[in-house]
C-alpha cells in the first residue's frame, strides 16, 4: 500500500500546487488565464496519471521485492497493486477536480463524492470478495470502481455547475 500511496502523493501534490494558481486567478478574476490553467491542469493530470500507471505496472514486482514483501504473498500483492495502478487515472482525476473545486471555495461537494465513493467501496468489496469470491483482486477492483465513480461525479458536477470547467478543444 505504501507503493500506491507514494504514486498517489505525487498526483495529489501536483494538483495541490495547481489549485493555488487556480485560486489566485479566480480571486483576481483573470478568467482567461484561469481557463488556460484549467486546460493545462487537465492535460497534466491525465498525462501524469497515465505515466505513473505504466511505470507502476512495469516496476510493481521489483518495487514489491525491494520493499521486502514476503515471498509467500508476492503474487497476491502484485495482483493487488497492479489493479490499483490501473486505478491511478480515476483517482488522479478525482483528486485533481476536487482540488480545483476547493480552490473555487467548494470543499463540501468533493467530500460528499468521497463519502459516496467510500460507501460504494465497502459495498463492492463485500460483493466482489464474498459474493463473487474474487479475493484480493475483488478488493482492488472495488477500490478502482469506487474511485471511478467519484471521478465521474466530480466531472459531471464541475461541468454543470462551474462554467470555467467547461473546457473546449481550443
Amino acid at each position: 500500500m505504501r507503493l500506491i500511496s507514494f504514486f498517489l502523493s505525487l498526483v495529489i501534490g501536483l494538483m495541490t500546487g495547481v489549485s493555488v494558481v487556480v485560486a489566485q486567478y479566480f480571486g483576481f478574476q483573470d478568467f482567461k488565464r484561469l481557463k488556460r490553467v484549467l486546460a493545462t491542469a487537465s492535460i497534466m493530470i491525465v498525462s501524469v496519471s497515465l505515466a505513473l500507471t505504466v511505470i507502476g505496472i512495469l516496476f510493481a514486482k521489483p518495487l514489491l521485492l525491494l520493499l521486502g514483501t514476503p515471498t509467500e504473498i508476492v503474487n497476491d500483492s502484485l495482483l493487488f497493486v497492479t489493479i490499483l495502478f490501473i486505478g491511478i487515472l480515476p483517482t488522479g482525476v478525482y483528486n485533481g477536480v476536487a482540488a480545483i473545486l476547493r480552490a473555487f471555495g467548494n470543499s463540501i461537494t468533493p467530500l460528499y463524492f468521497l463519502i459516496i465513493s467510500s460507501l460504494l467501496n465497502i459495498a463492492l468489496s463485500f460483493l466482489f470478495v464474498v459474493g463473487f469470491n474474487m479475493g484480493v483482486a475483488g478488493a482492488a477492483w472495488a477500490t478502482v470502481c469506487s474511485q471511478l465513480v467519484s471521478a465521474i461525479l466530480c466531472i459531471i458536477y464541475s461541468y454543470r455547475k462551474i462554467p470555467y470547467m467547461r473546457l473546449k478543444k481550443k
